[in-house]
């Protein structure tokens, strides 16, 4: 399937991704990643609260999503298209009452599957309906779904049976006529009217995006990799995070751009 894209900018529809990412990132997981409740690597974010005393009562509230923001997550979005063709961000919690739609269909055909007595009977019925309760016309930012996948490859070491390609994004997986009509859906008029779509207002500019995670304590060393992941030259991640000089004292900005993503990759090794 060839990737549609915005105003030049590729995207990728929410219902392709489970296809891409041989089901890392499948249809439960993919959900629970868009409602913030789940990492890449599909573990539960950690919540922290804290005991307050309000009027007497002694009460928890919630002050931290993140235990110290685990390093190498990475908090994504998908977006969608209005009826006057302007890109409109989802919010997390619209995400909440998909996940529990998908999480519903697993019991219920497994209730069929012990009535016949074949395991798995169900899992074509299941992929299908599962995948069609992410919404149509619903896409990642190419750049951001990169990113994402990065963010997985950081966060999950590969076990001694795993096949070198389930850690590499296949763009061009094999759909079938039945799962392209499903994929597609709702991409015909983007495709149509691409050039007349309005870019999103409210996108982060490459310094709004640095500032907010150096405020969520996240390293020089992983910000990098996560522009580089966006596709920024090394030359702009180095003018964005060095060019004061305070976390590389030698070489051009260059390549102290490059030094701080090879930095995070091997932050990521460890």
């Amino acid at each position: 399937m060839k990737l549609p894209s915005i105003d030049g900018r590729e995207i990728v529809p929410v219902r392709f991704i489970p296809f891409i990412s041989s089901d890392i990132f499948g249809q439960e997981t993919l959900a629970g990643i868009l409602a913030h409740k789940l990492r890449a690597n599909g573990f539960p974010l950690l919540q922290k609260y804290t005991e307050v005393t309000v009027d007497g009562e002694s009460t928890e509230i919630l002050t931290s999503k993140l235990i110290g923001h685990h390093p190498r997550h990475f908090e994504v979005y998908a977006y969608h298209l209005t009826e006057f063709n302007k890109v409109e961000k989802m919010l997390a919690t619209e995400w909440d009452r998909i996940v529990l739609r998908i999480s519903t269909l697993e019991p219920k055909f497994r209730k069929q599957e012990e009535v016949s007595g074949i395991h798995n009977e169900k899992f074509h019925e299941w992929y299908v309906e599962s995948l069609k309760l992410l919404p149509a016309g619903v896409f990642l930012w190419k750049s951001d779904f990169e990113a994402l996948w990065d963010s997985y490859l950081g966060q999950s070491l590969p076990l001694p049976s795993s096949r070198p390609d389930e850690r590499k994004i296949n763009y061009g997986a094999y759909l079938g006529p039945e799962f392209i009509k499903i994929v597609e859906e709702g991409f015909d008029e983007l495709l149509k009217a691409s050039s007349a779509i309005i870019p999103e207002e409210s996108e982060e500019t490459p310094e709004e995006f640095v500032a907010r995670r150096l405020e969520e304590r996240f390293r020089p060393e992983q910000i990098a990799v996560e522009l580089r992941a966006k596709g920024m030259s090394y030359q702009k991640i180095g003018k964005l995070l060095c060019d004061d000089g305070t976390h590389v004292e030698f070489g051009t900005i260059k390549k102290r751009g490059q030094r701080l993503v090879d930095k995070g990759h091997t932050m990521k090794r460890k």
